[in-house]
């Protein structure tokens, strides 16, 4: 029998639990897990949860050092969240990493594709009950590229800061279940017996306020799990009554530094490279600092110096052939 969602929300917003038993627990341990992350002098408020693989340290370094500095951008904190890496090396690591760094969240359970939505649960549960006081939480890949100025300049808009249940990002809408038994997205009829999913925001960029974060981890305790972390969030929303919307300056492909669009660009998926990322942030600092040492790092100001440069070594080469002619 369906439960009612809005009064079980009700009754955990009164007294912090509900009458209905839940169907899924989470108790989940926190293996490790930096508490005192937005517990420093400067308010936190923004989290970003990094949904990281085990492996991907460099993107991890990249991040640090980019999008995720919280020296340079102090009212953002950042934590990079894992299951348990089946390579015991990798643990080792991450452990390592953890006391270096003091960024990492670690879960028992499997850190697998399929325990994505497990990943994105927990680490909403780490946030509201760790980090309460932020007003926004991010759920992020670590592929992706990300301009924090941009997202808290859209994040200060009247009609963003008023609103108290931000689900926001790039919105999907009538999208189907795959059905296909050689996809890597198969779902069966017994996993999701509908013929379209509810409307979802993509996975790789996802802005939430905290009372949305809230709200989805208490709505996922009675809600049945779904593999796609991303869809699972839509059906959370649907159930809730909260409006996905689309935020038409986070893409889910990769942005070419060169297009117009990438100056304006809060969020961008697909920078797998490192290196990729760095460049793009470069040329963002470049733009951001108007700063001309960093602007050769940028492929949009690049090119534009590159074809200035063409243009005076014609001109220098036409007076040369004038200056032969006379």
């Amino acid at each position: 029998m369906p439960v009612n969602m809005t009064d079980i929300l009700r009754q955990y917003h009164m007294k912090g639990s509900a009458d209905e038993q839940p169907t899924n627990s989470f108790d989940y341990r926190y293996i490790i897990s930096p508490d005192q992350t937005c517990n420093q002098p400067d308010a936190a408020r923004v989290l970003f949860i990094v949904k990281s693989s085990p492996e991907h340290h460099l993107r991890r370094v990249t991040i640090r050092e980019t999008w995720g500095n919280s020296k340079r951008f102090p009212s953002i904190r950042t934590i990079f969240l894992f299951g348990i890496p089946k390579n015991g090396k990798l643990l080792l690591n991450l452990q390592d990493e953890s006391v270096t760094y003091n960024d990492i969240v670690l879960v028992d359970y499997t850190d697998s594709y399929y325990n994505l939505t497990l990943k994105t649960i927990t680490g909403l549960k780490w946030a509201v009950t760790h980090c309460a006081r932020a007003k926004y939480v991010i759920s992020i890949d670590d592929d992706v590229y990300v301009a924090p100025d941009l997202l808290l300049r859209f994040l200060d808009r009247p009609n963003i800061k008023k609103e108290e249940t931000v689900f926001s990002g790039h919105l999907l809408v009538n999208t189907e279940p795959i059905r296909d038994v050689h996809s890597k997205w198969q779902v069966l009829k017994s996993e999701y017996p509908f013929k379209n999913y509810p409307n979802y925001i993509f996975g790789g960029f996802v802005i939430m306020s905290m009372s949305t974060a809230r709200d989805f981890t208490i709505a996922a305790m009675y809600t049945k799990l779904f593999k796609f972390e991303d869809v699972y969030l839509g059906i959370l929303a649907a159930k809730i009554g909260i409006e996905a919307t689309n935020n038409g300056y986070v893409n889910s492909w990769k942005t070419v530094t060169v297009s117009e669009s990438f100056k304006t660009l809060i969020a961008s998926h697909y920078y797998t490279d490192p290196k990729d990322l760095q460049r793009a942030w470069d040329c963002h600092l470049s733009i951001l600092d108007q700063d001309d040492e960093k602007a050769i790092f940028c492929d949009y100001i690049g090119d534009r110096l590159r074809k200035i440069q063409s243009e005076i070594n014609s001109v220098i080469g036409w007076m040369a052939a004038v200056k032969s002619w006379t």
